[in-house]
């Protein structure tokens, strides 16, 4: 399957190779679809639904730290994974950081685009390789694509950067 065009070029992946696992193999730290913007408004991790342990990894990320005002970062999770994530902290700790978790849904499968125009989205950024295919064709906008770390520093800073030096980088604590 071709992907990842974009300034670094075009990357082929096998067919069963995880798109991230083989980008980051390649050296390739995140992908722009669809020619984004560097601008973050709509970050979203957990397609499919992130489990207690990624919620928990979010969470330690998030710790004592702000998303940007100008993003929205969504943490989609299932309600018993929510309600554990509440029982644990880790709910708290998303949310003091402005980060929202929603349950049981896909925006590929809401009315995405109308949603994303009401909202004032003109981005998604997500480390699901599924979200960035689906919400680029049923949402129509551009999408940056890579992993968690990468996603989370640009919900921070509202860019999306390509240089792995200028990230802000972030050390897991214990709740």
């Amino acid at each position: 399957m071709k992907g990842m065009d974009g300034p670094a070029g075009i990357h082929e992946i096998a067919r069963g190779v995880d798109p991230l696992d083989a980008a980051l193999q390649k050296g390739v730290v995140g992908v722009v679809i669809d020619g984004a913007a560097r601008d973050v408004d709509w970050v979203y991790l957990g397609c499919s639904h992130c489990s207690i342990l990624e919620v928990r990894d979010i969470a330690r990320a998030l710790a004592g730290r702000k998303v940007h005002p100008e993003v929205e970062l969504w943490v989609n999770t299932s309600t018993a994974v929510r309600t554990l994530a509440r029982h644990m902290g880790y709910a708290a700790a998303i949310e003091e950081a402005g980060g929202l978790i929603v349950c049981d849904t896909c925006p590929a499968h809401t009315p995405s685009r109308e949603m994303a125009k009401k909202q004032g989205y003109r981005t998604l950024t997500t480390d699901s390789a599924k979200m960035a295919h689906y919400v680029a064709g049923e949402v129509g906008f551009p999408t940056h694509y890579g992993s968690t770390e990468k996603v989370i520093a640009a919900a921070l800073s509202k860019r999306w950067e390509d240089e792995p030096g200028r990230l802000p980088q972030y050390s897991p604590e214990k709740l």
